[in-house]
């Protein structure tokens, strides 16, 4: 059902294909009004969110609240003894013959160099890598370990939890290793996913502080930035959202069964 959903429900290039086909072949089923209706706006869509404005503003909303580490977090945190940095997974190709950095995607290679340079300001801390690997490879928590070490990390300073797939699986994984633990924890990911998983660890009582990378829009002033140029970056923010909000509306709906 994930892959059904990501690939195809909240996946715009899915839905303008099925338009386009739609309009070109289907010519026999569109004599129909509501077929006509549902192929039009499916194109209205797709032109509204091939510009910036909409998807970058929605991008905004759930971004807003993030942060990278900074020095007030720093302040926050140095005087403490011990410390979890978790790196949120977000997929890796698997090429054997590539360095480790090369291997993760580009979600996951900014939350990993994120991850280790909060780890030079606070050397006391620990990270802890998640990820899987769908077809039986190497998990993505092997890889971000790989990727970690080249750039410095000491080996005694990165813990894998490679059974996850999804934010839930790496809450309930990281609760069932260290739900005794009263470590502070810092979970590293995308800006735009800080709702979903902010919300998604206080199912299990577990209050995080959460450090963004590879935010869609630094300063709201860009938002109109070049409004009038159709973008297929655009129609990927689009997507990214869908996800988070599906995601969102998931833990709603759900919250009750799923910790």
């Amino acid at each position: 059902m994930r892959f059904l959903i990501h690939q195809f429900i909240i996946n715009p290039a899915f839905w303008f294909v099925l338009a386009a086909l739609f309009a070109f072949w289907g010519s026999s089923y569109l004599k129909y009004s509501q077929l006509r209706l549902v192929v039009r706006l499916i194109l209205i869509l797709m032109i509204i969110f091939s510009f910036k404005p909409i998807p970058l503003f929605l991008a905004y909303h759930l971004e807003s609240d993030s942060e990278p580490f900074n020095p007030d977090l720093y302040e926050k945190f140095h005087s403490f003894s011990e410390l979890h940095i978790m790196i949120l997974g977000a997929g890796h190709d698997q090429f054997n013959d590539f360095p480790a950095t090369q291997q993760l995607g580009e979600s996951s290679l900014a939350r990993l160099v994120e991850a280790v340079r909060i780890h030079q300001l606070l050397p006391q801390a620990v990270i802890i890598g998640s990820g899987y690997q769908p077809n039986g490879g190497v998990p993505e928590s092997d890889i971000q370990a790989q990727a970690a070490y080249s750039l410095g990390l000491p080996k005694n300073r990165f813990y894998p939890l490679p059974a996850a797939s999804i934010t839930l699986e790496e809450a309930a994984n990281y609760h069932a290793q260290f739900s005794e633990s009263d470590v502070p924890l810092l979970i590293v990911s995308s800006a735009i996913h800080r709702k979903r998983a902010v919300t998604t660890f206080a199912l299990y009582d577990r209050q995080v502080e959460f450090i963004g990378t590879s935010f869609h829009l630094k300063n709201k002033s860009e938002l109109w930035h070049l409004w009038y140029i159709p973008s297929i970056g655009a129609l990927k923010t689009t997507k990214k959202v869908a996800h988070e909000y599906l995601g969102l509306l998931y833990l709603t709906l759900f919250s009750q069964r799923l910790a």
